[in-house]
């Protein structure tokens, strides 16, 4: 039912039934007659006019959205963060991609633990803007103290676009070295994310265990929806 304006009133006047009437039409178009199941919720359409929303899925926000009837719509935001937890041998003097084979946490299935598992990617309906960030540590312990080695770090847009990345030379001193990258960037749906290292000597990449929770890792978090 609409919204219908009541009549100006003066002290000495009363209320008759048309007037009841319209109140009670008012009350029910607020909202009470509106929603009809757990989680509706009341939206404008346009002036004077409301529209029952049904809630969205679990893990889900609500955005603005003028293509919509409502100006709303449920949005996903997908989370995830994977990391391998045994020590990888990288390939020497080139850019190698580096196993995740377990996960921090992962809200919309952006990760396999088997299947290509170097990868995160965008879910159906994930568009957005990311941060998108990677940690890595190069086990330069075998490495004689005041040797020179290139170390390199960088994240891989869908296996072509170098989108963050830290290269440098550096002399070991008997500390493994370790590197940490991030960037925002936008991201379409079934786009995906890798780490891949390059190092100069033959030593391992570090692998997660219970002391410590950053080598190598990689990970995302939508961050909002792109500009139309």
């Amino acid at each position: 039912m609409a919204y219908a304006a009541l009549p100006a009133k003066t002290a000495t006047d009363t209320l008759d039934l048309a007037d009841y009437n319209k109140i009670k039409g008012n009350f029910e178009a607020s909202g009470i007659d509106i929603v009809t199941a757990k989680g509706d919720v009341p939206v404008a359409t346009g002036a004077n006019a409301l529209t029952p929303l049904a809630v969205g899925a679990n893990k889900t926000i609500l955005v603005p959205d003028s293509g919509q009837a409502s100006g709303l719509a449920w949005q996903i935001q997908p989370a995830c963060r994977a990391y391998h937890n045994a020590a990888q041998t990288p390939s020497v003097s080139s850019w190698s991609p580096l196993n995740l084979n377990q996960e921090r946490y992962d809200s919309h299935d952006c990760h396999d633990n088997t299947t290509l598992n170097f990868r995160l990617t965008v879910p159906t309906n994930g568009d957005g803007i990311y941060l998108i960030g990677a940690t890595v540590c190069f086990d330069t312990s075998v490495i004689t103290p005041g040797t020179s080695g290139r170390y390199g770090i960088r994240i891989l847009l869908n296996g072509t676009v170098v989108i963050a990345q830290h290269y440098d030379e550096a002399e070991m001193m008997g500390d493994d070295i370790c590197m940490t990258i991030s960037t925002i960037y936008s991201m379409a749906a079934t786009a995906f994310v890798e780490i891949q290292v390059y190092t100069t000597q033959a030593i391992n990449i570090l692998g997660a265990d219970t002391a410590q929770a950053h080598s190598p890792e990689l990970w995302f978090q939508w961050l909002r929806r792109l500009v139309p």
